[in-house]
């Protein structure tokens, strides 16, 4: 059989590959998750249990336990699940209070605000986006508790409201170019269901930044307008997940809880959704460590006076 130069060459670089241990791919998958829970934690750290005064665990960290998502849900390359808004709605905030979210997206927030009888303010630049919100947040019964989706530049549309008129703030903002930069095999995976990969063009949107430091400055004046915006004393969970690009680990939560303090807020902590359902891919195998990010991080800051 004649072997070809691309052989010759793989079996060279095959013989100066060093693993990094003795595990089998099947062994190897599971520990690249970036946060692990055993069968007997997994009930326990249920949202509905984190209030059960019998429960043997004390813990920060939650099990994200998202529905199917609906076909308009799905459109958008970047959700939340509104089971997970829901639950920090009803903790900072009383029934009949607003809520804003300045990153409306597909309107997890809305929807979550409706089913918790409280007003929401929302503001999202893409029209696209605007009338899915709308429209799952309609069928929620928004409107009877004053859900309001403007398609408006957050900025701009901030400037207009009132300040300390918000009681809390809840979204999930963009993520720099991530989208555009995300791993190939997940980007794949949605071009081949026809879903987008990004959520558009618009220069005033803060994930077409050029680099990380400008998109995190953008990102800091927003907070400085929610600090106008939010009563004394109130809270703004911010849903974030770290991430990578090319070689290198960004620690967005932890930058984001940096420009919340400059801003103004007064940092209380972290709250650590484990999102235990996604999918796994061998990532550095068999020679680097690369973890699987399957944990997403709500940043709470607070504005006290």
């Amino acid at each position: 059989m004649q072997v070809t130069r691309r052989q010759t060459l793989n079996a060279k670089a095959a013989a100066h590959v060093t693993p990094l241990n003795d595990l089998s791919g099947r062994e190897w998958l599971p520990l690249t998750r970036s946060a692990f829970i055993d069968g007997a934690q997994r009930d326990a750290l249920r949202w509905d249990n984190m209030f059960n005064i019998n429960s043997m665990f004390a813990s920060a960290a939650v099990v994200s336990q998202p529905p199917p998502r609906t076909a308009e849900k799905k459109e958008h390359p970047a959700t939340f699940p509104e089971g997970d808004a829901a639950r920090l709605i009803r903790f900072f905030t009383r029934e009949g209070e607003t809520v804003l979210d300045p990153f409306m997206g597909s309107g997890s927030t809305a929807v979550a605000c409706a089913q918790e009888g409280r007003a929401c303010i929302g503001f999202e630049l893409y029209e696209r986006w605007a009338s899915v919100a709308r429209a799952r947040a309609d069928a929620a019964g928004g409107a009877e508790h004053g859900v309001s989706i403007s398609t408006s530049d957050a900025q701009a549309g901030m400037l207009a409201l009132r300040p300390d008129s918000i009681d809390f703030i809840l979204t999930s903002p963009p993520y720099w170019g991530i989208l555009q930069k995300r791993d190939h095999k997940a980007q794949r995976e949605r071009e081949n269901n026809g879903l987008a990969t990004e959520y558009g063009e618009n220069p005033r949107d803060l994930s077409n930044a050029q680099s990380y430091d400008e998109f995190l400055n953008l990102l800091a004046d927003h907070f400085g307008q929610w600090r106008r915006l939010l009563r004394d004393s109130a809270y703004a969970a911010v849903i974030v997940s770290d991430f990578r690009h090319g070689k290198r680990y960004y620690p967005f939560h932890a930058d984001v809880g940096k420009r919340m303090e400059d801003a103004g807020f007064t940092l209380q902590g972290m709250i650590i959704m484990v999102q235990d359902s996604k999918r796994l891919y061998p990532y550095g195998f068999p020679t680097t460590y690369v973890p699987n990010i399957c944990n997403q991080f709500v940043v709470v800051g607070r504005s006290l006076p």
